[in-house]
């Protein structure tokens, strides 16, 4: 059901943007749950993620080809990122700087790169879009997911020994978050985008890893709901590609900062 759900929200931004893969909820969901089992049970949530795939593509009207072709993509990149992580480190802790590293560099990097390169190589031989534009939106977008949504299903758990989000500040955080990123999108320009996201970063330095998680979630829920909603471009005086690639890049780049600023106070501490 929430892998149906994620679906549906990438494919209506890619309907209304003509975008591949703005920000691919069911990558951060799958490499996520992947992450919070054992091995043996692995099969279980790739089943449910192809099935998933599947129901919905087919539902959208791609034909066979191309439900095949999102179906393994989708399939193979968060065993691959998992596999990379658990073969390095056992019970993933964002709050450790080792597991951090690890969980980039196979859940936020190499899955979501294998993903794309099957997209892209699909989308060029069925004439679906070229490789050079379709990879790094793919893998963006993916990317993004496993960062925000595979981040806060990772820290859901994680008792923080600092201030509590539940909090007059931790209200500030988030109302504030909301309040910023609508004033940014409304003026149509993403030079100002930095004052929205250094509340991730701030996130991590004072509440924790799973006040980043929830920070950016807030954020990239706020910039969604926004561009569904509203007519105006993310950017006048960019292209809509240029522009999303760059709010991706920076909400990616944010979030991560704030749980390494969160994993090493968690290990000064």
């Amino acid at each position: 059901m929430l892998y149906a759900f994620g679906s549906l929200v990438a494919l209506l931004v890619q309907r209304d943007t003509g975008l591949f893969s703005a920000f691919f909820i069911p990558a951060g969901l799958t490499v996520g749950f992947l992450l919070r089992i054992q091995r043996r049970h692995w099969w279980l949530v790739i089943l449910g993620a192809i099935v998933a795939e599947v129901g919905m593509d087919l539902s959208w009207g791609f034909n066979s080809a191309e439900t095949a072709l999102y179906a393994l993509g989708n399939a193979v990149e968060p065993l691959l990122g998992a596999a990379i992580v658990t073969t390095n480190v056992r019970n993933v802790d964002l709050r450790r700087v080792r597991h951090l590293g690890w969980w980039i560099a196979g859940a936020v990097l190499a899955g979501p790169a294998l993903g794309a390169t099957i997209g892209a190589v699909g989308a060029t031989v069925l004439g679906d879009g070229e490789f050079a534009e379709v990879f790094p939106q793919w893998w963006l977008g993916d990317a993004l997911g496993v960062v925000i949504v595979g981040g806060l299903i990772l820290t859901l758990n994680m008792a923080s020994t600092r201030t509590s989000l539940v909090s007059l500040r931790g209200a500030v955080l988030l109302l504030g978050s909301i309040a910023l990123t609508t004033a940014v999108l409304s003026q149509t320009n993403l030079d100002y985008l930095f004052t929205v996201l250094i509340g991730i970063v701030i996130a991590g330095a004072v509440f924790g890893p799973l006040a980043v998680a929830v920070t950016a979630v807030v954020i990239s829920t706020t910039v969604a709901m926004y561009r569904l909603l509203a007519a105006a471009p993310l950017a006048s005086s960019m292209h809509p590609e240029t522009a999303l690639m760059l709010l991706k890049m920076n909400l990616g780049t944010f979030t991560l900062a704030g749980f390494l600023v969160a994993a090493q106070q968690s290990e000064t501490a």
